[in-house]
């Protein structure tokens, strides 16, 4: 009887060992590599630390580079030079390199990072240095990659709206999107929102839904699930609502819907000087529990064949061969209202990934994942008996 007791307490101390190991190994494997590049420009050496364990001394004028396995969050930057010292959280997410200067001003330590922001207060400088529309909806700009600081990243949903300005116009607005934040109820009425610059005209031979403005919501509906909300709405055309920002809304609220996970989202419109129509819009959003939302662009506010005047919003259609804000096209690329026979065979590109299909010419399909990409010649009809669901901009 001692002897199996014995045999007993043996086992279940042997599986505990293990299963504690095992937690350890997954633990550790968890981490991932960070590649840390320092330089400093006083003229003192300084000690640098990450989560309180000193990694080195980096000389004066010094530099350094520094492979560190480090746990996705947020971490610990210090550096210290006769007894002062000063400290810079920093988040590892999709970041293969970080790079930081160590300056001291005026017997003033500081670390400060060539990491790019948007605000109110460059984006003159961004639209100085945007190309002008040559038929894209939209351009890349930084690379691609968002500019989201380290402690911007948070799974704790949230809406954040800034106030109308002087003229009324729309500012910057920022969310950490997820499940919380999708709309619960049916999309209501936001006619009796008027934004800056808001003097429609109609287009019928240039624009399949007539008008040439919508009151774009910066922060999508089905992300947000904001109606009438003013702050949230701006003037923008057609082509830059459905063309240019829906692709990254369907984006963003699918991976949402199929994840459950979050998404950090800003958008920020871009008026020059005084006008009360923006010249475009510059959007960028990242996902946070992974690392596949990634994107940072600037969307054109432009209708093709039509010249706007960004000054009040009135505007005319273009003369042939008038450039205008450098839009060529004689109308819109994509009737989003034809009615199409459901039995004619033609070329669509499968998402295998999202079940959807799209015309060949979609501005979604540039951004497909070659992985879920699939080229077929069929008709809508069979697409959908076999679960596929038309796209929401170039099949409507």
């Amino acid at each position: 009887m001692m002897k199996k007791l014995y045999l007993l307490l043996l086992s279940l101390l042997m599986t505990f060992t293990f299963t504690g190991c095992n937690q350890q190994v997954e633990k550790a494997s968890s981490k991932q590599s960070v590649i840390l590049s320092l330089e400093q420009t006083s003229s003192q050496d300084v000690d640098v630390y990450v989560d309180q364990d000193q990694i080195d001394t980096l000389k004066s004028q010094g530099a350094g580079t520094y492979e560190l396995k480090l746990t996705k969050g947020n971490h610990e930057l210090k550096v210290v030079q006769d007894g002062e010292e000063t400290q810079k959280s920093f988040y590892v997410d999709s970041k293969e390199t970080l790079h930081y200067q160590i300056t001291n001003i005026e017997n003033q330590l500081q670390i400060e990072t060539d990491q790019v922001s948007f605000d109110e207060n460059n984006v003159q400088d961004i639209l100085n240095q945007i190309e002008e529309y040559s038929g894209q909806p939209y351009i890349e700009i930084n690379n691609n990659t968002p500019t989201f600081k380290e402690n911007e990243y948070t799974t704790k949903t949230y809406i954040q709206l800034n106030d109308l300005d002087e003229y009324g116009r729309t500012q910057k607005d920022q969310a950490c999107l997820g499940p919380e934040t999708l709309p619960t109820n049916k999309r209501e009425s936001i006619g009796m929102v008027k934004p800056s610059g808001w003097k429609t005209q109609r287009y019928d031979d240039l624009i399949s839904t007539k008008y040439l403005y919508n009151r774009c919501h910066q922060i999508g509906f089905a992300l947000s699930g904001l109606n009438a909300e003013e702050r949230n709405l701006m003037t923008g055309t057609r082509y830059f609502n459905v063309t240019g920002m829906l692709p990254f809304e369907e984006e963003v609220r699918d991976y949402i819907k199929n994840t459950h996970h979050h998404v950090l989202y800003e958008a920020i419109p871009a008026y020059k000087d005084d006008e009360l129509v923006a010249r475009g819009l510059i959007l960028q959003a990242a996902s946070i529990e992974d690392e596949t939302i990634r994107f940072c662009v600037y969307i054109y506010n432009v209708q093709p064949g039509v010249t706007i005047n960004y000054q009040d919003g009135t505007s005319r259609k273009a003369k042939e061969g008038e450039p205008t804000y450098g839009i060529k096209e004689a109308k819109d690329p994509f009737d989003y209202h034809n009615k199409q026979n459901n039995n004619e065979e033609k070329q669509y590109v499968l998402n295998i990934k999202n079940k959807k299909y799209h015309d060949p010419n979609c501005s979604s399909v540039s951004k497909m994942n070659e992985q879920n990409k699939e080229v077929v010649t069929s008709t809508s009809k069979k697409l959908q008996q076999q679960g596929y669901s038309p796209c929401g901009i170039c099949q409507k």
